[in-house]
């Protein structure tokens, strides 16, 4: 039901991540539980309402409203903008399209917009889109930001704990811009902007459009990241290796688990250190979406920035640009 201090949440493209991933919605405003949705976020949120949703596909848009109990679906979401009153709009739809929707929101004064990554797979593109959206609340969906385990991880790394970074690797598959982009962005949030990139090899037939790659990207720290395509995969895999002086990190199954091992005496020959005292944990993955919209509604009052900003979307498709050549 929808209150009179309800935020209208909207969302455009009923796909997976809109609403698919949840195979049942979560309970309204019982976030323990987690959402792995934009859809759900909305729900779990006691302070916004899905009102309306857009998707050009009107299977796609009966089994939305099915699901998520939505009042209002549209074809064409440039009528949904014009018709209902919205204060947050998620873009979900293909990247291709990602602009013109940001744009249309934009123009009917949506002041908080949370898009779906990559923003862009061509870098003046993107680099217009953030001078669009100056002065307006955008978040892009690198959702890691908002995964509180990694988080603490980051805070860990900053303050010394683990020592000076000494190497790492990515091995990853699917496409550049559909899953390298995820730890391009980890390492910029991380340890700030590559120095250096370097491209070594292409992956994929010549006329897909999110081939693989792999490349090193080096930092201001010297560290040099590693990033290794897995071609002709049959499953999806993104697995993360730090190495620092005191010990490893590693981010397993997508970011869901870290495991984390330091420097022990070796047992037989006492005269050296070996890793030890693995510790295996799940992240706080099933709840990045519910955190990023909590965080989103906190900022609009406070006129802070997200955890990930257009600026740093537009970052990544840079280095993405880079990459390909």
């Amino acid at each position: 039901m929808l209150g009179e201090t309800s935020l209208r949440a909207a969302i455009v493209g009923c796909g997976n991540i809109g609403g698919g991933y949840d195979r049942v919605p979560p309970a309204r405003n019982e976030d323990a539980q987690g959402s792995m949705t934009h859809a759900g976020a909305y729900l779990l949120h006691p302070e916004t309402v899905l009102a309306a949703v857009a998707d050009v596909n009107v299977q796609n848009l009966e089994d939305f409203k099915q699901k998520w109990g939505v009042p209002s679906t549209y074809r064409d979401y440039q009528e949904m903008f014009g018709a209902e009153s919205i204060d947050i709009a998620s873009i979900c739809t293909p990247t291709n399209t990602h602009s013109q929707v940001l744009a249309a929101a934009l123009d009917v004064g949506i002041e908080t917009i949370f898009v779906e990554k990559p923003i862009s797979q061509n870098r003046d593109e993107a680099r217009r889109m953030v001078a669009q959206a100056e002065g307006r609340q955008v978040a892009v969906n690198y959702y890691r930001r908002w995964n509180n385990s990694i988080r603490n991880l980051r805070e860990d790394i900053d303050s010394g704990r683990w020592g000076h970074p000494i190497a790492a690797c990515v091995r990853y598959t699917k496409g550049l811009w559909v899953n390298g982009s995820h730890f391009i962005d980890l390492f910029r949030w991380f340890f700030g902007e590559p120095q250096s990139v370097r491209t070594f090899r292409r992956h994929g037939r010549a006329d897909t459009d999110d081939p693989g790659y792999d490349f090193a990207l080096t930092f201001a720290n010297g560290l040099a990241v590693d990033f290794h395509h897995l071609p002709d995969a049959s499953y999806v895999f993104l697995d993360v290796e730090i190495f620092f002086r005191n010990g490893r990190v590693s981010l397993r199954q997508r970011g869901q688990i870290v495991q984390t091992e330091i420097g022990v005496p070796e047992p037989k020959f006492g005269s050296f250190h070996i890793l030890g005292g693995s510790q295996t944990k799940e992240t706080s993955w099933q709840f990045c979406l519910p955190t990023a919209v909590r965080e989103l509604v906190a900022q609009r009052d406070a006129g802070e920035p997200p955890a990930c900003t257009l600026e740093d979307g537009c970052r990544v498709v840079e280095i993405c640009d880079q990459i390909a050549g």
